[in-house]
């Protein structure tokens, strides 16, 4: 009669052993997985839409072209690059760009990528004036249907006597999470 009770104990300590092995290895996987979009993606009436849109040039002596431009990358609408080159002083290029979120839930900024040109180059440049004003904040909410305008202005300062043409290569890439 004892010898059925440790019996009987064990095998609910075998049991009890498996779902909690089950229930440790399910949370492993639900905390390891994640979902990256970074593109438009409608799943049962949620829909998830942040990108750039409605490229705006406000004013400059810059015309794109296939050396010089602003663009949305078509496959990462969270992507934006330009390329801008600056011949002689007192030339600018400025523009403005909207982040939309067409979605259907809220959104919060999580990472900011700058690529391109290094800031230092720029900035160490007394010629050239490069600001960027608008650009969210990391942990920034954009409501869905909300939107936010950046503005970029790059300029070759008229009198401090440079010669030599400047060439600005940047990229913004916005990384939004769901809120």
């Amino acid at each position: 009669m004892k010898q059925s009770i440790v019996y009987k104990y064990r095998y609910y300590f075998i049991i009890l052993f498996i779902v909690l092995i089950g229930g440790i290895s399910l949370g492993y996987s639900k905390l390891m997985a994640s979902l990256n979009i970074d593109a438009n993606v409608n799943v049962g009436g949620v829909r998830w839409d942040i990108s750039f849109k409605d490229i705006s040039v406000t004013s400059g002596s810059f015309t794109n072209d296939n050396n010089n431009y602003v663009r949305i990358d078509p496959e990462h609408p969270n992507k934006l690059s330009f390329v801008i080159t600056l011949n002689e002083p007192g030339n600018f290029y400025e523009f403005t760009v909207k982040v939309k979120n067409s979605g259907t839930m809220n959104a919060i900024l999580d990472s900011i990528n700058l690529t391109g040109t290094e800031d230092s180059t720029i900035i160490d440049t007394p010629y050239i004036d490069y600001t960027m004003e608008g650009l969210p904040s990391v942990g920034s909410t954009l409501n869905k249907d909300g939107e936010k305008t950046i503005r970029v202005k790059i300029e070759y300062l008229p009198n401090l006597g440079g010669t030599t043409p400047f060439t600005v290569e940047k990229g913004i890439e916005l990384n939004y999470i769901e809120n």
